[in-house]
């Protein structure tokens, strides 16, 4: 739901290694079932959000390219905190260890941020009542 997949393309020398050329053009290389265009080396080493494809020589999409599973290293299912909605619950622990049931309060400068001592939007005493947290994951229903 509030899910987004990440990765980081490979080098074009490694994913040659992968595919069979079958010829070059000004702007790529066309592999036997896929084509690589030379623009996505703008973004190699680069964590890149990915979309599912519904190609079946094509796993992902970035932008307006289609990208082969086989050319991405360190595939991440995260979270996208900023389409998570205010007052969710989630848990938070500063070391990863001991988590605490909070309520989502936004996400900062890259890091998730709840309200204090379980309040929520509602509850809270001033907008600026939350802390930062360096570990958050989404709750169970159940937590």
């Amino acid at each position: 739901m509030y899910k987004k997949i990440t990765g980081r393309l490979k080098n074009l020398k490694d994913i040659m290694e992968i595919e069979k050329v079958a010829s070059y053009e000004e702007h790529g290389i066309f592999f036997e079932k896929s084509y690589y265009n030379f623009k996505l080396n703008n973004y190699l080493g680069e964590r890149i959000e990915l979309k599912k494809s519904d190609s079946k020589n094509y796993r992902y999409r970035y932008k307006t390219f289609s990208i082969k599973k086989e050319w991405l290293t360190d595939i991440k299912e995260e979270i996208d905190w900023q389409k998570v909605p205010i007052d969710t619950k989630i848990l938070v622990s500063d070391y990863g260890g001991e988590w605490k049931r909070r309520y989502f309060s936004g996400f900062d400068g890259g890091v998730v941020t709840a309200w204090h001592l379980g309040a929520t939007s509602y509850s809270a005493d001033t907008e600026k009542h939350w802390s930062y947290w360096n570990y958050a994951k989404l709750a169970e229903e159940d937590e």
